[in-house]
């Protein structure tokens, strides 16, 4: 097993045993940078998912809504008139109704939270609560009744099923809990029916947020979306994932949150290489004489290049296995604390092997005091 090894790289671990103490710290500063990076990454794709969550959800081809609407959280009403406008298309196969609005949730405490009601049409086919743990969607058939998520209970004061409280002045009782469904402006989401988000927050009878479109099986969305926009005025339709991209897009853009988290992801790399290339060169500065004697018995710049690189290689693979360790605990603390982080393995694997080539890259910044080293000025000393 051991006669497999290379001998430069049992060299390059030998050497950074002798040197433990600083290998210890470069791989400490490597695991902070993989901690940084993963964490800033995971948080800013969770912020993402946040943001389309509910239009990702759902089955529809195409999303109606009020002209000027710039995201799916900040919508305008419009008249029930535009539903049998759509409806009246050819190729829409089925529509339903959709309320999206605020309200004033009363705490047990006399205080108020504002969640995010979504009123859904009685068994609707493209959208619904989706990760119910407790309750069913059928409990909205009963009056005033809400479906919300477990992670907001304590912010709203909700002890159970059958919590009662008010919405803007109305009396509504929590029958069901969703896992998971989380909004980008972190207000609680809250299910209900059409008729009860209508009441919860002071729209007319006759007003709607949204329109889900469902297309015949033969029809072109594109086509659809010519002859929506032409034929009914004062409307924008998207396909679910133009609307997706456009919320995504716009929070990204208009809060700064993926300039802010990804220059912590890129810092925390910067650290990372920083650390390791300080390292190498305070080692090879420490064993200049060691390196001349090497050369000077005929071993290779070649050969020294290599010994190095695997030394920059050990410490950022024992860096990434520590940070990513350290990120998987506290990646759950942060989920459990109602902020929502993602990590898809894709990503964690890229993310580490760009960490590792740039550990490896820093290298070459050390490696050079070792390449311009004359064997006998080592000895001369």
């Amino acid at each position: 097993m051991m006669n497999s090894i290379s001998p430069s790289f049992l060299f390059a671990f030998k050497s950074l045993l002798h040197d433990r103490v600083k290998a210890i710290a470069a791989i400490l500063g490597i695991s902070f940078s993989v901690l940084l990076s993963l964490i800033q990454t995971g948080m800013y794709l969770g912020y993402m998912e946040n943001a389309s969550s509910v239009i990702d959800h759902s089955t529809a081809d195409l999303w109606v809504m009020k002209q000027g609407t710039e995201n799916f959280d900040v919508a305008q009403a419009m008249d029930e008139r535009y539903y049998y406008k759509v409806y009246s298309i050819s190729g829409v196969a089925r529509v339903e109704k959709m309320i999206l609005g605020g309200t004033f949730w009363k705490t047990p405490k006399g205080g108020f939270e504002g969640p995010q009601v979504i009123g859904l049409e009685r068994d609707p086919q493209m959208l619904r609560p989706w990760n119910i743990v407790e309750g069913s969607f059928e409990v909205l058939e009963k009056e005033r009744s809400v479906i919300m998520d477990r992670t907001d209970m304590k912010k709203l004061g909700v002890e159970g099923l059958g919590h009662r409280t008010e919405m803007w002045g109305q009396r509504a009782t929590v029958r069901g809990f969703t896992e998971g469904i989380r909004s980008f402006i972190t207000a609680p989401v809250v299910f209900t029916s059409l008729k009860d988000a209508r009441r919860f927050c002071h729209l007319e009878e006759n007003q709607v947020v949204y329109l889900l479109v469902k297309l015949d099986s033969q029809a072109s969305p594109e086509r659809v979306k010519k002859e929506m926009k032409e034929g009914v005025k004062n409307i924008d339709v998207y396909t679910r994932q133009e609307f997706s991209a456009r919320t995504r897009n716009y929070w990204s853009r208009t809060t700064g949150v993926g300039v802010a988290l990804f220059t912590s992801a890129f810092m925390g790399m910067v650290i990372g290489v920083g650390v390791v290339s300080l390292t190498l060169y305070m080692s090879i500065s420490d064993h200049l004489k060691e390196y001349g004697t090497l050369k000077a018995v005929g071993v290779s710049n070649q050969r020294v290049i290599t010994l190095i690189g695997y030394q920059s290689l050990l410490l950022g693979f024992l860096g990434c296995l520590l940070g990513y360790g350290a990120t998987w605990i506290l990646t759950r603390g942060i989920v459990a604390s109602g902020i929502n982080v993602i990590l898809p393995a894709k990503t964690v694997t890229t993310l580490l092997s760009m960490i590792l080539l740039l550990c490896y890259l820093s290298s070459f910044l050390a490696v050079r005091k070792v390449l311009k080293l004359e064997p006998i000025l080592v000895f001369q000393r």
